[in-house]
């Protein structure tokens, strides 16, 4: 793996599209808004996007995207994707990370699931992998 490919969000991705990054015709969003603008596509300025299938289903109700879009899960994004919260080690930050950990039950934890996967399609990967990495290491710590 190269330098590069260790920087990238998604190291498998980036030996596919590393060609393009410089291309004319590649269009690539560094900023902090986490989305792609479907319309672009529909209004023939765009052909292809890679981005969240969850932005389908929010441009959907949100922009009146239509519904001839096809989604094609990449593995990375559930494979690599780490969560955290963090604060610093003071007594506040110690304090905040407490509290946060009260509320993180595996009911609240089931909850905020049921609420991702309308949004992601109920993939079962999605799901696997959120009981595995932090629903059940939640349920044993406690």
């Amino acid at each position: 793996m190269d330098a590069d490919e260790k920087q990238t969000r998604y190291p498998v991705l980036h030996k596919y599209i590393a060609s393009h990054v410089d291309a004319e015709n590649v269009w690539i969003l560094k900023h902090t808004t986490n989305e792609t603008d479907l319309r672009l596509i529909e209004r023939d300025r765009g052909d292809y996007a890679l981005g969240y299938p969850t932005s389908i289903v929010a441009q959907q109700r949100d922009r009146g995207v239509g519904s001839g879009f096809i989604t094609y899960g990449i593995k990375e994004h559930q494979e690599y994707k780490p969560v955290h919260v963090s604060c610093f080690g003071d007594a506040f930050g110690r304090e905040v990370i407490s509290k946060i950990n009260d509320l993180l039950t595996p009911t609240s934890l089931r909850k905020l699931l049921s609420f991702t996967e309308e949004w992601n399609g109920k993939s079962e990967i999605y799901r696997k992998k959120v009981e595995d990495q932090i629903i059940r290491p939640n349920e044993e710590a406690k």
